[in-house]
C-alpha cells in the first residue's frame, strides 16, 4: 500500500465536482486518441514504459517532465492506496483509491455540473460541454472518500505540511503514513495538534527512563515530595517506615492548612504494572490515623509503572484512593514546572 499527493491544478471547476461524486482526475486528453493507450498502461506487460514514452514522442513530439505525473497516475497509484489531495483554500482531504483508471468520459455520474452550475456532457470517452468543447480531462479514478477538508494548521505536523507546499501534480509520500493517518485520527476526534501534549510526548520516554535507570526509591520519593512543595503544601514529610502497624505504610504525607486536607501516598517505583500491595498499604495507613478536627485525609498510590493491575483497580475504587500511573504523573510534574525536578 502506498500514499500519495495528488494537488488538483486543471480544470478544476469540472475537477472538483468530479472529485465530490467520487472520481480523481488529471488532464492529458490528447492521450485519449489510440484507445490501445489505456489497455497497455493497465497490462502487465513489461515494456510499459517504453510503450509510454513512444506515445509521449507521439502525442507531443517531446518528452515532457509533466508526463512522469501521467505515469504514475496511470501506473503507480493501486487500488487500497491513500491520496491526499491538498486543496487551495488551506485544507485536505484523504481518498482511498477502489479502481483503476479509466477514461474521463466513462466515469459513471449523472447531473455532472460545473463551478459555475454548466452542466458536462460524455461521449463515452471525453468530457465536454457541448460537441465542439472538449474538457481537457483525460482520466479518472474511481475513489472513496476516507475524510475530507482537513484544516493543515491545526492537524498536520510539519513533515505533511512541507508536502502539501509542493506545486507539482502528484508525488509518493509513503514515508508519511503515519503523520496522514494521524491527521485523519485527530480531525475525527476533533483533537488538534497542541503544544503542550506534543512535548509531553517527547519529554515523557526520556524522563521515564531515568527514573527506571538512575533514581532509587528514596530519590522516587523525594520527588513526590518536591511535587508537593512545588503546587504549595504548607508541610510536607515523609514518614519512617515503623509508623504504621501491619502492613500500614505510607512514604509521603502533605498538608495543605487552608484546606484541612492530609494527602497520604504510597509510592511504587515499578515498570510496568503495579498490582493492590500499595493500595492495601494506603488504606491500612489511612484507616490508623486519628483525624484532626475538621482535616480530611485522602489516599494516593503514585507508581512510575504504566498502569495499574484490575484487582489494583478495582480495591483503590472500592476505598477510594486515587491512583496515578506514570502517564498522568509526568503531566503532573511538568505542570508544576520543570524546577520541580530540583530536590
Amino acid at each position: 500500500m502506498n500514499y500519495w499527493q495528488h494537488r488538483i491544478y486543471h480544470m478544476s471547476a469540472v475537477s472538483y465536482p468530479l472529485l465530490d461524486k467520487g472520481y480523481l482526475s488529471i488532464g492529458f486528453s490528447d492521450f485519449l486518441q489510440r484507445p490501445e493507450f489505456l489497455d497497455e498502461m493497465l497490462s502487465d506487460r513489461g515494456d510499459k514504459w517504453e510503450i509510454f514514452e513512444a506515445e509521449n514522442q507521439a502525442v507531443w513530439r517531446c518528452l515532457k517532465r509533466t508526463r512522469l505525473n501521467l505515469w504514475r497516475f496511470l501506473c503507480e497509484f493501486k487500488i487500497g492506496d491513500w491520496v491526499v489531495v491538498p486543496s487551495w483554500w488551506g485544507t485536505f482531504s484523504v481518498y482511498e483509491i477502489t479502481g483503476t483508471a479509466m477514461p474521463a468520459g466513462q466515469a459513471a455520474v449523472d447531473d455532472l455540473k460545473d463551478w459555475s452550475g454548466k452542466p458536462v456532457i460524455s461521449d463515452g470517452r471525453y468530457l465536454c460541454y457541448d460537441e465542439e468543447n472538449i474538457i481537457d480531462i483525460g482520466f479518472v479514478i474511481p475513489v472513496k472518500k476516507i475524510e475530507s477538508e482537513i484544516p493543515r494548521n491545526v492537524y498536520v505536523q510539519n513533515a505533511l505540511r512541507s508536502s502539501m507546499s509542493f506545486r507539482g501534480t502528484n508525488l509518493n509520500i509513503t514515508r508519511l503514513s503515519e503523520e496522514i493517518k494521524g491527521a485523519v485520527e485527530r480531525f475525527r476526534a476533533n483533537k488538534p495538534i497542541n503544544i503542550y501534549d506534543e512535548a509531553v510526548k517527547k519529554i515523557s520516554a526520556p524522563l521515564k527512563e531515568v527514573i527506571d535507570t538512575v533514581v532509587s526509591n528514596e530519590k522516587f520519593e523525594a520527588l513526590i515530595a518536591s511535587y508537593f512543595n512545588k503546587i504549595g503544601a504548607d508541610e510536607v514529610y515523609i514518614p519512617s517506615k515503623q509508623s504504621g502497624k501491619g502492613e500500614a505504610d505510607a512514604d509521603i504525607i502533605a498538608y495543605f492548612n487552608a484546606l484541612k486536607l492530609e494527602i497520604i501516598v504510597q509510592a511504587k517505583r515499578h515498570q510496568g504494572e503495579t498490582d493492590e500491595r500499595g493500595v492495601n498499604q494506603v488504606i491500612e495507613y489511612r484507616d490508623q490515623e486519628e483525624a484532626d478536627d475538621g482535616w480530611v485525609s485522602i489516599a494516593w498510590v503514585i507508581t512510575s509503572g504504566d498502569k495499574f493491575s484490575n484487582e489494583a483497580v478495582e480495591l483503590a475504587a472500592r476505598e477510594n484512593v486515587r491512583l496515578i500511573a506514570w502517564p498522568e504523573f509526568c503531566n503532573m510534574l511538568l505542570d508544576a514546572g520543570i524546577s520541580v525536578l530540583k530536590f
